[in-house]
């Protein structure tokens, strides 16, 4: 708009050929450098970490937590046990402590914020209320849940909870290391390895994939 006022300023002869080169100029600087100091002057608007409650007092659920920091989330861990809680100062990680698993504490936790419930408690009892609190009363989908007894993984998923059975998972790590030894020769270095999941945009790279390494 400047330059084309310039322009039709210079038509009408109110301004002078140096007069519209600078105005030209002047433009295309501010055009320039505006954005450039715009993004270094004005704070970038800080991302709300994603809140993942942890309910339970097993010792995993500190170490869960500890390693969901270092990824910026924000693990919070409901507990009963004053045993298995550290101050926060010490740990990073908010921890609430709670007598029974009751609809105000899980609120007071922040589960109507959480984008993810991981339920570790003792007793699958506890933790199938838990998981049919979260998905029943707060609406939560996203819900995982560490069992004891595989007798209990229907009543889980019929809540649409992802079910982790130890003794099946260490099984099938325990027979993969024995069947292909050299392959899980890393196990002693798990704390240096990330499992990540990516999503392909290309539809070439996709229809790849789908075809699987017989293609290579």
């Amino acid at each position: 708009m400047i330059i084309a006022a310039s322009a039709i300023g210079l038509k009408l002869a109110i301004i002078t050929d140096a007069v519209n080169a600078a105005v030209i100029l002047v433009a295309l600087v501010s055009c320039i450098l505006s954005p450039l100091l715009f993004k270094v002057l004005a704070p970038e608007p800080r991302k709300q970490k994603d809140r993942i409650l942890l309910v339970g007092c097993r010792h995993i659920s500190e170490m869960l937590a500890e390693r969901l920091l270092q990824h910026g989330l924000l693990p919070v861990v409901v507990c009963a046990h004053e045993d298995f809680r550290r101050p926060e100062a010490d740990s990073g990680v908010p921890s609430i402590e709670h007598r029974d698993v009751i609809k105000a504490e899980l609120r007071q936790a922040g589960i109507v914020d959480a984008k993810m419930v991981v339920v570790l408690e003792e007793r699958d009892e506890d933790s199938l209320l838990v998981c049919r609190m979260a998905r029943q009363l707060f609406g939560i989908d996203n819900i995982i849940a560490w069992i004891q007894d595989p007798q209990y993984k229907g009543q889980f998923r019929r809540l649409g909870a992802r079910v982790v059975d130890p003794a099946l998972l260490t099984t099938h790590f325990i027979e993969s290391m024995i069947l292909s030894p050299d392959t899980f020769a890393l196990a002693g270095q798990i704390d240096e390895i990330e499992i990540r999941q990516i999503k392909l945009k290309s539809n070439r790279v996709s229809r790849f994939a789908r075809r699987g390494p017989d293609t290579v």
